[in-house]
């Protein structure tokens, strides 16, 4: 009588979302349940709207003894050598340093989590995304002061899923790589990204469509504000060196902001604009403020020191080995001196002299 009650219950179910695995386990599961005790209507009613809708508790009962599925792939990490052939030396120096970079000791990411309440320690499975992420933007990262902002991603989200190999289809036919977003939007609240969002109409949601890498990423991972500055410097030193400025300024807008328009993918808002502005800013034109400093404080000890060091010229000799040097008439040295005798009331003086020799049209070296 059991068997009968049970097969009659399990052949009204709808057990077409399942898997193969869990509908074997679920129909072995239900053989061996005990429905005496469930003599009223309503009770085995809401059993089978438990199974059928998956409610929280039931569909972990029901798939006891089989594995959790926490994530469909392990995300992949790029080698270093994939970033030979891009013309960007200090990509490879940045490859070693985030390789090295333990997430668990980011203080920005350690603060998140304080302030949500959630443990600590990361889970594996999110730390390997967090080094899989920062390896996959170096292949696309723009090091050039040619865009909006400085150390932007030149890619879509979409393209860093599939060289991280976490890119997948569902059954619905629809793109999944949630693992993806939740690490950039774990990045973008720590404000070590700055994310700008369109509306995707297919799956009804803000999409990241540009990203740009903030001044505290780098910092996380052992930069400076002043190696920053002086990779941005010597970046631009490598492209005039190399007589590429042009053709690679060419190829950031034929290439990225071309792809960007035929997406259709709109400017970001002057909110954004003004942070990457202010980054922007705050790398390049401080530092050309510096070295402008610099220079000038080296010439002012420059020049100092030839004072101190040179003798002052005698005028009165270079301006009598100019005349005849130069074969100035007489008439011409008579007008020129008593030119400057009401200026200098002293005409032994080395000013006086000197006015002559500027008037007769010497330059000094």
């Amino acid at each position: 009588m059991l068997e009968i009650v049970n097969n009659q219950f399990i052949s009204t179910l709808d057990l077409s979302k399942f898997n193969k695995f869990e509908k074997n386990n679920i129909i072995e599961k239900l053989s061996k349940f005990n429905f005496d005790s469930l003599t009223v209507q309503n009770n085995i009613d809401l059993i089978k709207n438990n199974i059928e809708n998956r409610k929280k508790g039931w569909s972990n009962f029901l798939r006891k003894g089989l594995s959790k599925i926490h994530r469909y792939n392990i995300p992949k990490l790029i080698p270093w050598n994939k970033l030979y052939g891009t013309e960007k030396q200090p990509l490879l120096q940045m490859y070693h340093r985030f390789k090295k970079h333990d997430h668990q000791r980011n203080n920005l990411l350690i603060a998140l989590r304080e302030r949500k309440k959630m443990r600590l320690n990361i889970r594996s499975e999110r730390h390997e995304m967090y080094c899989a992420f920062d390896l996959a933007i170096l292949n696309y990262l723009d090091i050039d002061n040619f865009g909006i902002g400085l150390f932007e991603i030149t890619c879509s989200v979409e393209m860093l899923a599939k060289t991280i190999n976490i890119y997948r289809i569902d059954k619905s036919g629809h793109a999944r790589y949630d693992t993806l977003l939740n690490a950039i939007n774990d990045y973008e609240k720590t404000k070590q990204i700055i994310v700008y969002r369109e509306f995707d109409k297919e799956k009804k949601v803000y999409k990241p469509s540009r990203i740009w890498l903030t001044v505290e990423f780098f910092k996380e991972r052992g930069y400076s504000e002043e190696d920053l500055r002086k990779l941005l410097k010597s970046r631009e030193q490598y492209l005039y060196k190399k007589n590429i400025f042009n053709k690679t300024r060419e190829l950031y807008q034929t290439k990225y902001l071309k792809r960007l328009d035929n997406a259709g993918i709109l400017n970001p808002p002057s909110s954004i604009v003004k942070k990457l502005v202010k980054i922007k800013n705050s790398l390049l034109d401080m530092y050309y403020e510096k070295q402008s400093i610099k220079r000038a404080e080296k010439q002012k000890r420059q020049a100092q020191k030839e004072i101190d060091t040179k003798k002052v010229p005698n005028y009165e000799e270079i301006f009598s080995q100019y005349v005849v040097d130069n074969d100035i008439p007489p008439a011409q040295c008579y007008i020129t001196k008593n030119k400057f005798l009401s200026k200098h009331q002293n005409v032994l003086s080395d000013k006086y002299w000197l006015d002559c020799l500027i008037d007769v049209g010497w330059m000094p070296e």
